[in-house]
């Protein structure tokens, strides 16, 4: 199983549900996700994720999964 993008995730420490717009290798070989999410103005925001601070959130989301090449 994989994340994919458009998977609703959160991190597991909490926050914002977020959707996952891109999967990549960082230049350590860590694998990491890109997640868009809306605060309450609504702002729009951007950031990278290591995946395994990920967990899902939603139908579409897959709890725990790896990023495949």
């Amino acid at each position: 199983m994989t994340f994919k993008v458009g998977d609703a995730v959160r991190l597991k420490s909490g926050g914002a549900q977020m959707t996952i717009s891109k999967l990549f290798k960082s230049q350590e070989g860590h694998e990491m996700v890109q997640c868009i999410w809306f605060d309450k103005k609504p702002r729009q925001h951007r950031a990278a994720f290591v995946i395994e601070s990920l967990e899902g959130n939603g139908a579409r989301s897959s709890a725990g999964a790896r990023l495949t090449d």
